[in-house]
This record gives structure tokens, C-alpha cells and sequence, in this order.
């Protein structure tokens, strides 16, 4: 078990420098565009409820909360996207749309690592490796997303 915690460990922390992708030149009021990186975004909610669900069974309760806290923000973020670009017009759809498919994407990945057998140099499949590195990527977008939600809540009070 020290061994599997001390790979996730090693895992988090090397992909965890990922984070790059500029947000700065986005078009948020083109629907194509935004439906498709809602999607991703939503998606890679259920990427980090996976990696929240392995980290809490090998008792890692505060890492395992950061990347539950992270699948928040993700389906807040893919909610605020498809609501401002009107893509789905009324954010009380838009949300549940984003949870469903966080969850949708959390059971797949979650059959897909409980199918994978682990070795001692490898306990995660390469394709949620892969999933997971492209999901922090989208890191600062979906930190830009966030803030520009938390904006729009308190400047209304």
C-alpha cells in the first residue's frame, strides 16, 4: 500500500507542472468553440473525481479533497461556459448538464482503473495518464472560468 501511495504521490507531483494553456486570447461568445471546451472541461471533472476516489482509499484525505474541490470548479467552470455563450440559455440546465457529464466521465474512468491491474512501476492506464495530463493543461482556464463566476456572483451584491 506505501508503495501504490508513494507512485500516486510521485504521479501528482510530476504531472502537476502541466498547468500552461493561455487563457487570455479566448472567444467565450463562440458556441463551436465553447461546446467543445465545455465538454473537455466537464469531462475532466470526472478525471479528478477518479483521481479524488483513489487518493481517499489510500487515506490521503486532504489530496484526496483538492482534486474533489477541482472536479467542482471544473463543472462550474463548463456550466459558465455553455450559459454565457447561450449554448444552454438557463444556468440551472447548464449545471446540470455539466454534472452529468462530470459523472458519466467519473464512472468510466473509475471502471477503467479498477479493470487495470497494477505493476510496481505502473498503477494507473496510460489512457487516463494521458486524459489527466491533457485535464491540467486546462488548468488556468478553468481557474480563469472560476474567478470570472466568483465576479459575477459578488458584484451583483
Amino acid at each position: 500500500m506505501l508503495k501504490y501511495f508513494i507512485l500516486i504521490m510521485l504521479f501528482i507531483s510530476i504531472n502537476g507542472t502541466a498547468f500552461s494553456e493561455k487563457s487570455g486570447d479566448m472567444d467565450f461568445k463562440d458556441k463551436e468553440y465553447t461546446n467543445k471546451l465545455s465538454i473537455q472541461i466537464a469531462n475532466c471533472g470526472g478525471v479528478y473525481l477518479s483521481m479524488s476516489i483513489v487518493l481517499k482509499n489510500v487515506d490521503k484525505e486532504h489530496a484526496s479533497k483538492t482534486y474533489e474541490d477541482t472536479a467542482r470548479g471544473s463543472s462550474i467552470s463548463a456550466a459558465y461556459l455553455v450559459y454565457i455563450s447561450q449554448n444552454i440559455p438557463k444556468w440551472e440546465n447548464a449545471v446540470i448538464w455539466a454534472d452529468n457529464l462530470k459523472e458519466t466521465s467519473k464512472n468510466y474512468w473509475m471502471g477503467t482503473i479498477e479493470l487495470f491491474p497494477p505493476t510496481k512501476t505502473k498503477i494507473f492506464p496510460d489512457d487516463f495518464t494521458k486524459e489527466l495530463n491533457s485535464c491540467l493543461s486546462l488548468m488556468s482556464t478553468q481557474t480563469l472560468l472560476v474567478d470570472m463566476v466568483r465576479k459575477e456572483i459578488y458584484s451583483k451584491k
